[in-house]
């Protein structure tokens, strides 16, 4: 009988994995055949505008960074962008983070590309003391709504994106 019960239970569990990776291929292969990408939802916090139809394009949205100044995507056109999302309460991004602050200062260099950190779901006192405390000199905008993120699809943190210097997404 106990035997019975395992088998049961790992069969449960490799449908529910084989949902899972049909379900992330099909939503993959989905947005490779021209889906077109939906920009975020407008609030207090981050505004956008959409800039094309075609579905590799990315949306222009603005965020504020610490001093409260506007910062638009389009601010960087030709550029390329990496956008790296992270949060102070996770371990990894705060490992990663001298890495990136680093790798900033190099891209800002050549002036070719970017990395914007955006701290997602955080007040802004706690990422300004937290960038202080670190001594970070990279660009760091505040997703304080999470709709940017959700517009890339976010699920863990940190994960970058990149954009190119056409504004595409690579994948």
């Amino acid at each position: 009988m106990k035997k019975k019960g395992s088998i049961i239970f790992w069969t449960i569990v490799l449908v529910v994995v084989l949902l899972a990776a049909y379900s992330i291929i099909y939503n993959n292969k989905s947005r490779q055949q021209g889906e077109r990408i939906q920009a975020p939802k407008v609030s207090n916090s981050t505004s956008v505008k959409q800039q094309s139809t075609t579905k590799e394009v990315v949306a222009d949205f603005s965020l504020k960074d610490l001093n409260g100044k506007t910062v638009k995507l389009s601010d960087y056109k030709g550029k390329v962008v990496f956008l790296n999302f992270w949060a102070t309460w996770c371990p990894y991004c705060v490992q990663e983070m001298p890495e990136l602050n680093d790798a900033g200062k190099e891209l800002a260099k050549g002036g070719n590309a970017v990395i914007l950190a955006v701290d997602v779901n955080e007040p802004s006192d706690k990422v300004k003391k937290f960038v202080a405390d670190k001594k970070i000199t990279l660009p760091v905008l505040l997703d304080a709504d999470g709709a940017v993120a959700q517009y890339f699809n976010i699920s863990g943190l940190p994960t970058t994106v990149i954009i190119n210097k056409d504004g595409i997404l690579y994948d």
